[in-house]
Parts: C-alpha cells; sequence; structure tokens
C-alpha cells in the first residue's frame, strides 16, 4: 500500500480531504493546540515524491506562512520539516497517525510562531546532519542531568 494511502486510511478527523489525486492530497485542517482545541485553518497538500516518500506544504494559493524559513522549519520548495526524517514512506497505519499527530502540532506551532515571532521552546532539532548529533548528545546528557 502507497504512503498516500495509509495517510488517507489514518486521516483524523480534524482533515478534510478536498482532492486526491494518484500522487497528492490536498486537504484543509486546523492546527491542533496541546489544549485539544482547533487553531488556525490551513490549506495543506500533500505529495508523493520519490520512492514512495512524502512531503507537505501550504497550498500556495491559500499561504498564510513564509515560503521558506530555515527558523519554521519550512524548506527551499515551502515543504514542512515535521520532524527527523519525516519524508520517509509511510508503511503502516500507526506511522501515518503519527505523521498527522506531528501535521497538527507543527502547525500549532507555526501559529505560536507567527504570534510571537519565534519557535516554541524545545521544539526543534538542530537542522540537517546536526539532528543525528544532538539526540545523540542529548541522549549523552539525561542522565547526568544536563538536559532541561
Amino acid at each position: 500500500m502507497s504512503s498516500l494511502k495509509y495517510l488517507v486510511d489514518a486521516k483524523p478527523d480534524w482533515v478534510e480531504i478536498l482532492s486526491r489525486k494518484k500522487r497528492r492530497l490536498k486537504t484543509k485542517m486546523r492546527s491542533q493546540k496541546d489544549s485539544g482545541a482547533p487553531g488556525e485553518l490551513y490549506f495543506i497538500s500533500i505529495e508523493n515524491i520519490d520512492a514512495d516518500c512524502v512531503e507537505a506544504y501550504e497550498t500556495p494559493a491559500t499561504r498564510r506562512l513564509p515560503e521558506c524559513c530555515v527558523e519554521r522549519y519550512i524548506n527551499r520548495g515551502s515543504s514542512f520539516c515535521l520532524y527527523l526524517n519525516s519524508t520517509r514512506p509511510i508503511a503502516s497505519i500507526p506511522n501515518a497517525t503519527a505523521w498527522w499527530v506531528a501535521l497538527g502540532k507543527y502547525l500549532s506551532h507555526q501559529d505560536f510562531a507567527s504570534k510571537h515571532g519565534r519557535w516554541p521552546r524545545d521544539q526543534g532539532l538542530s537542522h540537517g546532519d546536526a539532528a543525528d548529533i544532538q539526540i545523540e548528545m542529548e541522549e549523552l546528557a539525561e542522565p547526568l542531568g544536563w538536559k532541561n
């Protein structure tokens, strides 16, 4: 089964699929606040790219976010960096469910950044290969009480 098929099958109630093509979903959704309350409205396209990998980005005609902003985890080309390796193929319903949760939280962080001019504290990783190093260092620091 394809990544997009898993995403459709695991679609949460807060997501509405506006159109579905072979390699792209166009959706309408609200960010998901930690309180459970709905946040801002977004129109998000989810596209199947190389080797059944997926990427999400804001639909250009309804863009509210910057086209590119490293500090807000928006890549060149406007795709979102939801989490480390978030573009890998989705191979199960639990993976798809986790992906949707990450997208809802990511959009909530975008709401915060729009309001406060910065990404929420402790809600991001270093960019690129530095993310792997950051994870290793945090794992080493935690037993020593050095991690916040």
